[in-house]
């Protein structure tokens, strides 16, 4: 993999790009709290964009979200918010087909240009510790909070029905 220096024809960039998508009425930037946790390392360094110009198409432009610098040895916390009802955000999601974009930078920690030819490895390490949106001023529960409440209502209910079942069989016997 390239990655020596942070100019030249041997840079290494690479870009990721996650799409997700905020369901809502109508168009345009949500009005809601939404903040999505993630923890992250690079090498060597990254920043997070939330829904920049290009889409991932060609490389992000204008401000970050977060961004960070000899970030391979440490984790860190990040948490993208949009700036409604009171926050101070970073961020600006929108109704409908949102995207995260994360471009690493793998410098082989070498400022400028860099005549190696090299290969030097690169990494990302990116994990969603949490999320929240509040619709309305209530909480919206994801599907795992409901899930185990589905399953035990089957269970009973099968349950129930096979006991009925049983009873009726022994009724016409």
């Amino acid at each position: 993999m390239p990655g020596n220096g942070n100019t030249g024809s041997n840079e290494g960039i690479y870009v990721y790009t996650l799409a997700f998508t905020i369901a809502g009425t109508g168009t345009g930037v949500v009005t809601n709290s939404v903040s999505i946790s993630l923890t992250i390392s690079a090498d060597d360094q990254y920043s997070i964009f939330v829904n920049p110009s290009g889409n991932g198409t060609t490389l992000p432009t204008g401000t970050a979200a977060a961004s960070g610098t000899s970030a391979w040895n440490n984790t860190t916390s990040v948490t993208l918010q949009n700036g409604t009802n009171g926050y101070n955000g970073n961020s600006q999601f929108k109704i409908g087909t949102n995207y995260l974009t994360i471009v690493v930078d793998n410098t082989n920690s070498a400022t400028g240009s860099s005549s190696s030819t090299a290969l030097n490895a690169s990494g990302l390490l990116v994990y969603q510790v949490g999320s929240t949106a509040l619709i309305n001023g209530n909480p919206v529960p994801e599907v795992g909070a409901w899930l185990p409440l589905a399953g035990a209502l089957g269970a009973y209910g099968l349950s129930f029905w096979r006991r009925g079942r049983k009873n009726q069989l022994a009724a016409t016997a």
